[in-house]
């Protein structure tokens, strides 16, 4: 799976969460560019990820993650 897929649809999903269909999201974003990205919406995030791709993240992964790159390169790690 490509990770440019992998990105294009996490986006999809930020957008749904945070129902603002204009948010980009770049391998470079963080919590600190998403103003939203909060623990409530993080949760939201995890959940929707994990069913969307039949995976599950560890805390370790979670806890890992400093760009939303990091996270699409583990979600592409778990659906190998």
């Amino acid at each position: 799976m490509k990770q440019s897929d992998i990105l294009a649809t996490v986006q999809t999903i930020f957008r749904n969460l945070l129902r603002n269909q204009t948010l980009v999201l770049t391998p470079q974003s963080t919590v600190n560019d998403v103003e939203e990205w909060d623990l409530e919406l993080h949760t939201q995030l995890m959940t929707a990820i994990e069913q969307t791709y039949h995976i599950r993240f560890t805390s370790q992964d979670l806890l890992s993650w400093k760009s939303v790159g990091e996270m699409v390169a583990c979600i592409a790690n778990k659906c190998e």
